[in-house]
């Protein structure tokens, strides 16, 4: 039988709620702090603190502290999906919005926990590392599209020549640093040989380059439970259709929800597999042949690479096109 406890995850403190006494209580979002609840729990719970369920909700990177204190000393946790925790809210009538009701909401969201929800969290130092390399390599193309558009101002007003030559000079530095990193990642990755065997099933897929790869491998191993569908989803990459009753029917349109860094890096690789992979070609000419626009049509073609690089990524295989080829001469008529 086990014991719950809600908490509630904000940016400098965590709001915990312990059944036990009826006790609301305010730490600080750091090792310290949660050292400090710890050891108010076992004076609370005694012998059964090990069997404590910590229930929390994953809120950005604020999180990560706490899951690193759960992994470190074994304890149990439900982490709730933003998702579940909305609905619950929904359910409950849960109107009221504040940490203290929140931490109260958690924890009564033992109700639905089950023993796969529960589980002592893990932490690959590798996928934070990687993790934090991409959220700065992201950092470095926004910095280098904003600078690339003040040049293309500044070219068009015709600004001085000194203006010209540092935003020229900043963008050559950012796009060497970018490099770096990617260079900086592929070595991560080399020193794990499941990451090191799982990129090269990612890659094996023609168009799909070390870059692309690299933010792809990362993306699945942030959900690798995830369903086809789902992952496609989580790319922004689903398809959406607006329409109501007969008089408004908007054409369908990916909804953009998920990644941008992915569909941005597979831009170019999607143009590749397009004229290089057979099996690819073909999907794209038959969507052409059927009235898809070309937008519409190279949407798609990156919709499947997902796929079948998730695909890859799932059973470590490698992308073989010839078992497509041959799938190809049979469908043909003899």
């Amino acid at each position: 039988m086990n014991d719950y406890i809600g908490i509630d995850i904000s940016k400098s403190s965590l709001q915990v709620y312990i059944p036990k006494g009826n006790i609301d209580l305010e730490i600080d979002n750091t090792k310290q702090g949660l050292k400090k609840l710890t050891a108010k729990l076992k004076k609370l719970y005694g012998n059964t603190t090990s069997s404590l369920v910590w229930i929390y909700e994953p809120t950005g990177s604020y999180w990560t502290t706490i899951k690193k204190y759960c992994h470190d000393n074994n304890i149990s946790c439900f982490i709730v999906k933003p998702s579940q925790s909305a609905a619950f809210a929904k359910t409950t009538k849960n109107r009221n919005k504040t940490d203290i009701v929140d931490a109260r909401m958690l924890y009564r969201m033992h109700t639905i926990a089950n023993k796969e929800n529960i589980s002592i969290p893990t932490h690959d130092v590798a996928q934070i590392q990687l993790q934090n390399h991409i959220r700065y390599y992201k950092s470095l193309v926004r910095e280098r599209v904003v600078k690339t558009n003040q040049l293309e101002a500044s070219l068009a007003r015709e600004d001085e020549v000194f203006i010209v030559r540092k935003l020229r000079s900043k963008i050559k530095a950012l796009k060497k640093e970018e490099k770096e990193i990617v260079e900086k990642m592929l070595g991560l990755i080399a020193l794990v040989p499941k990451y090191k065997k799982q990129l090269e099933s990612i890659t094996s897929f023609k168009g799909v380059g070390n870059l692309s790869g690299i933010v792809l491998l990362e993306f699945f191993m942030r959900y690798k439970d995830a369903s086809a569908k789902e992952i496609t989803a989580l790319a922004g990459l689903d398809p959406i259709e607006i329409s109501s009753g007969s008089s408004i029917h908007k054409k369908s349109r990916i909804s953009k929800q998920g990644s941008k860094l992915i569909r941005n890096t597979l831009f170019m690789g999607t143009l590749i597999s397009i004229q290089y992979n057979a099996e690819m070609r073909n999907f794209f000419d038959r969507l052409k042949t059927n009235g898809k626009h070309t937008t519409s049509a190279q949407i798609a073609v990156m919709r499947k690479i997902v796929t079948i690089t998730y695909s890859l990524y799932k059973t470590n295989t490698l992308y073989d096109e010839t078992r497509y080829e041959k799938w190809n001469n049979l469908q043909k008529p003899s």
